[in-house]
């Protein structure tokens, strides 16, 4: 909760004060300066760093490990899974080390579905990279699977065809902001995991 005031920068007129009631660690910024509601979507340049500066040392510095962190673990959610169509489905023809496991067998859906009692390793891996997942990977939030093959069919008139296994989580956990080094050690051992159990290759 950063406390701070906003002025004009032409006539240095008060503005707006800022206490920090939107409880957002890095609120995104309107053109005054001043904090937009919680949730607001914005570019990494119009966020207010301030509340970070305090042990960054500075907001560059603190805006600067932000976007380290999420990158990093943005190439290991990468050697998981790429949406490459960008259909939100996990399809066996996608990149990613996931895809592979769905292309060890087109047909058999207990790999990754979550509603049976077998917790497959494919599935933990799956969990975890949702714990991790960012911003910039929000397919991971939502993902779905077996399009065609399992899921509940609820199409208005229903057509026959099962839509799918959604596997929903909440939102990115703040792109890696709260423990990145857990994060990163939690993919790279999902990972290493996927292509031991699996025999994959990378």
């Amino acid at each position: 909760m950063v406390h701070f005031e906003v002025t004009d920068p032409a006539s240095g007129d008060h503005v707006f004060t800022s206490v920090g009631h939107t409880f957002e660690a890095i609120p995104c910024l309107d053109a005054e300066g001043i904090p937009e509601a919680p949730g607001t979507d914005c570019l990494l340049t119009e966020r207010d760093f301030r509340a970070c500066a305090g042990c960054h040392n500075s907001e560059t510095a603190a805006r600067n490990l932000f976007v380290e962190n999420r990158d990093s673990i943005n190439v290991l959610l990468d050697l998981l899974w790429v949406d490459d169509d960008v259909n939100g489905t996990m399809d066996a023809t996608d990149s990613g080390l996931l895809p592979q496991v769905l292309a060890l067998s087109p047909t058999d859906t207990t790999e990754l579905d979550p509603r049976d009692q077998k917790v497959t390793v494919a599935e933990g891996v799956f969990w975890n990279a949702q714990i991790a997942h960012t911003s910039e990977r929000e397919y991971f939030a939502g993902a779905l699977f077996y399009v065609g093959l399992a899921g509940d069919d609820e199409d208005e008139p229903p057509d026959g065809i099962p839509d799918g296994i959604e596997w929903d989580t909440h939102e990115a956990s703040g792109d890696g902001v709260h423990n990145p080094d857990f994060l990163k050690q939690l993919l790279e051992a999902s990972i290493e995991a996927l292509i031991d159990h699996y025999g994959l290759g990378s």
